[in-house]
């Protein structure tokens, strides 16, 4: 049980050996209110609390030690946490020991708020930074989001189509269930990143860091002409000031690859090569023509060597991380092992999709003579064509989104498990 301050005073007194009398008669106090005081009857605090403690040769402090000095000291903070208002009354700081010694029930209920408030800013403090910087949280979130859109289309096909084959019919119905039974695994992993005690009530893998990718095409983006298309883009500013990418403004127009087409077939390799131009900016000049007549509508992602991102523009289903690195199989990580020459390659994702990837890597200058430089990778994609008149036949490569969403368990390249299964 917390001592009060009369009962500290009793207890310092009967260290010393002085009767209430003689302790009354140096505080200037009859014996009976002494008495009174001692057993907690009235409040001691102010000048009277500072006589006491001269009296018995001690400190004022000692006097509230204990739980009532740490109540008072919550109650300080607390009020002082309280923003001034005009015409407000403020806390009377300076009898707050008479306001514990009255009202002791009263002083541990607002010490105990203050004591829950300081705790849960300290939670919220807590939790604001984890969401602004757990790039664990924010990719699962992707995942959910990639998962429930998947639902969504397939249900949408489904009640707008009416009619459908059986086999078909089957085969919707099944995506249904399996992207609703990864939605069911993400949200326990996301669960999980909130509340380890829950850990023993999912069995779950650890949490994905990669957004899931799924066979339904989404809308087209919306063609853009020749005056909009790069503001719309928002290409990186060491791009769009480029004299050589300026260049290529000026020089691959739409007609200009109209009428050179039979020479480069749209592929961008033979186009750089045709305008004498670098093939990474080249990829950026069609992505800003994308979609328009006689071109497919390209896809485009920029990355470091240590994997991070740098730019990315999605089409179709064609998911781009946000962050990290993506399958080690994509031409644009192979490309950082043969530096400055160009790599064809299709990317056949499990689902169905199939999409032409043109990358090639480039190294920046040193900044110092004893350091690595550091080398910059740009892929140029979109949907293969099964009438492509390009003369070239790339490799077919079976590749994923990430080790932890893709099930080709079987894969030589997997650096993690596969972190999604449903049963």
């Amino acid at each position: 049980m917390a001592q009060t301050i009369g009962g500290r005073i009793r207890e310092i007194r009967a260290q010393k050996g002085l009767k209430q009398s003689a302790l009354a008669k140096l505080v200037g106090i009859s014996p009976t209110y002494l008495n009174l005081i001692e057993h907690d009857k009235r409040a001691v605090a102010g000048k009277l609390l500072s006589v006491f403690a001269n009296a018995l040769e001690t400190d004022r402090t000692l006097l509230v030690r204990g739980a009532t000095a740490e109540m008072i000291e919550h109650l300080q903070q607390s009020a002082r946490q309280v923003p001034s208002t005009y015409n407000a009354p403020t806390a009377e700081l300076d009898e707050i020991e008479i306001f514990t010694t009255r009202f002791p029930g009263w002083a541990s209920v607002l010490s105990h708020q203050a004591q829950t408030r300081k705790r849960l800013e300290s939670l919220i403090e807590i939790l604001s930074d984890r969401l602004s910087h757990d790039p664990i949280l924010s990719e699962t979130i992707h995942i959910m989001l990639s998962n429930i859109t998947a639902i969504r289309s397939i249900s949408e096909l489904l009640v707008m189509r009416g009619s459908m084959e059986e086999a078909k019919q089957k085969s919707f119905i099944q995506n249904i269930f399996q992207e609703s039974k990864r939605l069911s695994v993400t949200a326990e992993k996301l669960l999980l990143q909130f509340d380890p005690a829950q850990a023993g009530k999912a069995e779950v893998n650890e949490a994905p860091t990669q957004r899931a990718s799924h066979n339904l095409a989404r809308p087209k983006a919306k063609t853009p002409s020749d005056s909009e298309a790069l503001p719309s883009l928002n290409l990186p500013e060491a791009i769009k000031n480029a004299p050589a990418f300026l260049r290529a403004q000026e020089v691959i127009t739409r007609q200009a690859l109209h009428e050179s087409f039979k020479a480069h077939h749209n592929q961008p390799f033979l186009i750089a090569d045709h305008f004498g131009l670098p093939a990474s900016l080249v990829f950026y000049q069609l992505l800003s023509l994308s979609g328009q007549e006689g071109l497919p509508d390209y896809g485009l992602l920029a990355v470091d060597n240590a994997g991070g991102v740098l730019y990315r523009h999605e089409i179709g289903t064609m998911r781009l991380p946000s962050r990290s690195g993506a399958c080690p199989r994509w031409p644009i990580y192979r490309a950082f092992g043969a530096t400055g020459e160009p790599v064809l390659q299709r990317m056949s994702f499990i689902t169905g999709e199939t999409y032409q990837a043109y990358a090639i890597a480039q190294t920046r200058k040193r900044d110092f003579a004893q350091l690595v430089p550091v080398s910059q990778s740009v892929m140029l994609f979109h949907e293969a064509q099964t009438d492509d008149p390009t003369p070239f036949a790339p490799p077919d490569v079976a590749v994923g989104f990430h080790c932890s969403v893709c099930n080709r368990t079987d894969c030589t390249d997997r650096r993690e498990a596969y972190a999604l299964f449903a049963d």
